[in-house]
């Protein structure tokens, strides 16, 4: 079994070689909250968008839905991107890592749980609704049915929308995780100016 990388598998995306439906996605993610941060110099873009180039119409339904959880209104910023850090640590990709612990950090989050989360045991000192969002969004089973205990002690914790929005943000990002890795498109010089 060959080692080589499989970002080399995958056809590289510029302006030259995009369909203009891929070229419709580029302008979307330009023209949103990740600006041109999102695209290299050579034309590809960053991260699991350069995967999603190669199925637009998937690429759109996963912007939109990014946007969504994004905009959750369940979730504070701190929260959210704390959660977003411990998933992307978990599936080991450096640059989710990296963005994302950096805009935890920048809306307040405290420095000691951003660098524990995703990386052992729940962070000490998390406060309950955190822990609860943190619990859920690492649940390691997402293929059985969630215990009543389980879903009692969220719905306490973050409410209904809460844990909908939890999960939802949970499941995007592992998507956007697993693009990444399959894809071998984790590279360090574009997490070092990514911005999200």
């Amino acid at each position: 079994m060959s080692t080589e990388r499989a970002a080399r598998w995958l056809p590289p995306s510029n302006a030259a070689t995009r369909t203009e439906e891929a070229e419709r996605l580029v302008r979307t993610l330009v023209d949103g909250p990740r600006g041109a941060a999102v695209v290299r110099a050579d034309g590809s873009l960053v991260g699991a968008f350069e995967a999603l180039l190669h199925s637009p119409k998937t690429g759109e339904a996963a912007q939109a839905l990014g946007l969504a959880v994004q905009a959750a209104p369940s979730l504070d910023i701190a929260l959210r991107e704390l959660l977003i850090v411990a998933i992307a640590r978990q599936a080991g990709v450096a640059i989710e890592v990296r963005v994302h612990s950096e805009r935890a950090l920048a809306a307040g989050a405290d420095p000691a749980h951003v660098a524990a989360a995703g990386a052992g045991p729940t962070p000490p000192g998390l406060a309950e609704r955190a822990r609860a969002a943190l619990d859920l969004a690492l649940r390691p089973d997402p293929g059985t049915a969630a215990t009543v205990d389980e879903l009692s002690a969220w719905r306490q914790a973050l409410g209904p929308q809460g844990v909908v929005d939890v999960v939802a943000l949970a499941s995007y990002y592992r998507l956007l995780c697993r693009l990444i890795t399959i894809f071998g498109l984790d590279d360090e010089e574009a997490s070092a100016t990514v911005a999200r």
